[in-house]
C-alpha cells in the first residue's frame, strides 16, 4: 500500500519504491536493536552468550518478517534453501579449496536458475533475485572464509584474507542471522562475516559509540534523499527513446547528450539505495574506518559507490569506484584465487573470469554480457594508451605537464561516453535493442578502440612512445612502477605516484587487499 502511494507521488516504479521503503524501515530497526540490547547489557544479568542468542533471533525474525511482506513464496524458499545448503556443505565436509569452489559453483548455478525463472515468470511482488544476489556474496565469502580459516597466517594471500578468515564454525542460528542481516539485505551492499561478528559481540552502550557515527548516518540519509530527488527528476530519460523513430531523427550530439544524461540518471538509483543502506550500516555500527589526515572520523568502510566517480578521468578508475563491495567479492573469490593458481598477480584470464561471472551474477539477459565483455576487451587498450601517453602529461618535469587540466577534462568526457555507450545494453537487456542503439551511434566507441589498438600495437606507436619516455622523461615504462632512470633530482608528488599506480589496476576488480586502508587514502 505504501509503495503504491509513493509510486503515485513520484512516478518511480513499484519495485524501486519497495526497495527504498525497505531501506528506510531498516533505520528505525537499527535504533530499536541498539537501544534494546544496550538496555539488556546494562540492566540485566543475562549471560553474554544468551544475549548473542537473543540478538540473532531478533535479526533473523525481523528479516524473515520483511521477506514475508515483500517477497513471494518462491523467492523465500530459494533464499532459505541456499542458506541451509551452504551451511550444511561447509558443516558436514571439512573446509577445503575444492569445497569452496563447489559451494561457489552451486550458488551461482542456483542464482542462474532463479534469474531464468524470473525472466520468464512474472513477479507479483518485489523481485527476490536482488536480495538473493547479495546473499550469494555472503554465502561464497563465508565458504572461502572458512577455508582461509584453516590456513596459517603466512599462507594467506593478503591482509583482507587475514581479516576475513573464519576460524570457528558458527552455529546455524548465527549463520542464519548473518545471511539475513537486515541493513542492505534487499539492495546490498553485502557485509563480511567478520563485520557482522563485530556487531554481534559488541556491548551496546551509548559511551561506546564511535565518534562521528550519528553525524555520518544523518549525512548519508540526507544524501540518500537528495539522490532520490535527482533520480526522480531524471526519470523521464529513457534509453528506448534513442531507438524510437523520434529519437533516431535527432542530431547526433543531441542524442549523445541524451545518452549521457540517461545513464547518469540510472546510476543515481543505485546511489540512492547504497547510500541509504550505508546509513543503516553506520547506525548499527558497521563502516568505521579510522580517522582522516585532519583527525576526523571516517565512516566510509562499507561505501559501495561515491558520486565523485562521475568525474573519474579514465574508465578504469570509474569502474574501480563503482559497486566496490561486489568487486571486492569478485577479487577475493575469483581473481586472487585464479592468479594465485597461475603464479601471477595479474592475468587476462582472471579479468574475463570476473567479468563473465559478474554478468551471470546480474542475470541471463544478453545485454549484461555485451556490457561486461566489451569493457573487459577495452581494458588492455585503455591501459596501453595511458601507459604510453599519460606520462608525457602527468610527469611534472615534462614540457606538456601544463596541459594536464585539459587532458584530465578530456579524460572525464571520453570516459563517460565510453561507459555510457558500453553499459546501455545493461539496461536495454536484449541483443536487438542494444545493437540498434550502438548502430545509431555508428559504433563510435568500438571503432575508436579498434583504431587506437591498431595505431598503438601493429603500427608500433606504443614502443615509439616508450622509447621517448626513456629519452625525454628519463623513466622506464617497461617496469610496472616506473622509476627515474637518470635524473635523481627530479621529484614527483606522492599523489601523482598514486594516480599512476591506480591506472595499472584492473577494472571490475576491487584493487584493495584491505579495502578500508585504500578508502582512508582516498580521503
Amino acid at each position: 500500500m505504501l509503495s503504491k502511494i509513493v509510486h503515485k507521488i513520484t512516478g518511480v516504479p513499484i519495485d524501486a519504491c519497495d526497495a527504498f521503503i525497505s531501506l528506510f524501515i531498516a533505520l528505525p530497526i537499527d535504533i530499536v536493536y541498539n537501544k534494546l540490547f544496550a538496555y539488556i547489557a546494562n540492566n540485566t544479568k543475562i549471560p553474554e552468550h544468551q544475549q548473542k542468542l537473543y540478538r540473532c533471533i531478533f535479526i533473523s525474525s525481523i528479516t524473515l518478517f520483511l521477506m514475508w511482506v515483500y517477497l513471494d513464496w518462491f523467492g523465500i524458499t530459494n533464499i532459505l534453501l541456499s542458506i541451509f545448503i551452504t551451511y550444511g556443505l561447509v558443516y558436514i565436509f571439512k573446509p577445503s579449496l575444492k569445497l569452496s569452489i563447489v559451494v561457489f559453483v552451486i550458488n551461482i548455478i542456483h542464482l542462474l536458475f532463479c534469474h531464468i525463472h524470473r525472466q520468464f515468470e512474472p513477479v507479483e511482488k518485489f523481485d527476490f533475485t536482488s536480495p538473493f544476489m547479495c546473499l550469494i556474496i555472503k554465502l561464497t565469502l563465508y565458504a572461502w572464509g572458512r577455508y582461509d580459516g584453516t590456513k596459517s597466517e603466512n599462507e594467506l594471500l593478503n591482509d583482507y584474507q587475514k581479516k576475513a578468515c573464519i576460524k570457528e564454525e558458527p552455529s546455524l542460528l548465527k549463520f542464519l542471522s548473518y545471511c539475513l542481516f537486515f541493513p542492505g539485505f534487499f539492495t546490498g551492499p553485502a557485509c563480511d562475516y567478520y563485520e557482522f561478528e563485530e556487531i554481534l559481540n559488541r556491548k551496546y552502550t551509548e559511551k561506546e559509540n564511535k565518534e562521528g557515527q550519528f553525524e555520518a548516518t544523518k549525512k548519508k540519509i540526507a544524501l540518500g534523499l537528495f539522490y532520490t530527488v535527482v533520480y526522480t527528476s531524471l526519470g523521464g530519460f529513457n534509453y528506448r527513446y534513442l531507438i524510437s523513430e523520434e529519437g533516431l531523427a535527432k542530431p547526433f550530439l543531441y542524442r549523445l547528450l541524451y545518452l549521457n544524461i540517461t545513464s547518469i540518471g540510472c546510476r543515481f538509483k543505485f546511489y540512492t539505495a547504497w547510500t541509504l543502506a550505508e546509513a543503516s550500516y553506520n547506525l548499527i555500527g558497521i563502516g568505521y574506518n579510522g580517522v582522516s589526515k585532519d583527525n576526523k572520523p571516517l565512516w566510509n568502510g562499507i561505501e559501495n559507490a561515491n558520486v565523485n566517480l562521475e568525474l573519474s578521468e579514465n574508465i578504469n578508475r570509474l569502474i574501480l569506484k563503482w559497486n566496490v563491495r561486489t568487486t571486492l567479492w569478485l577479487r577475493h573469490c575469483i581473481y586472487d584465487r585464479i592468479n594465485s593458481h597461475l603464479g601471477t598477480t595479474s592475468s587476462i584470464i582472471g579479468v574475463y573470469a570476473v567479468d563473465i561471472t559478474s554478468a551471470i551474477w546480474h542475470g541471463t539477459y544478453p545485454g549484461y554480457f555485451l556490457s561486461f565483455i566489451s569493457i573487459a576487451t577495452y581494458n588492455p587498450i585503455v591501459k596501453s594508451f595511458r601507459k604510453s601517453v599519460s606520462p608525457f602529461i602527468h610527469e611534472k618535469h615534462s614540457s606538456l605537464h601544463k596541459f594536464k587540466p585539459i587532458y584530465d577534462i578530456a579524460g572525464v568526457i571520453v570516459s563517460q561516453n565510453i561507459m555510457n555507450f558500453s553499459f546501455a545494453p545493461f539496461i536495454l537487456l536484449t541483443i536487438d535493442e542494444s545493437l540498434k542503439l550502438w548502430k545509431s551511434f555508428y559504433f563510435f566507441v568500438i571503432i575508436m578502440f579498434l583504431i587506437t589498438f591498431i595505431i598503438l600495437k601493429p603500427l608500433g606507436l606504443e614502443k615509439f612512445l616508450y622509447q621517448k619516455q626513456i629519452e625525454i622523461l628519463k623513466i622506464n615504462p617497461y617496469k610496472k612502477h616506473r622509476k627515474i632512470v637518470k635524473d635523481e633530482n627530479v621529484k614527483k608528488e606522492d599523489n601523482n605516484k598514486k594516480e599512476e599506480e591506480e591506472e595499472e589496476k584492473e577494472p571490475l576488480i576491487n584493487n584493495t587487499n584491505n579495502n578500508s586502508e585504500d578508502l582512508k587514502k582516498n580521503e
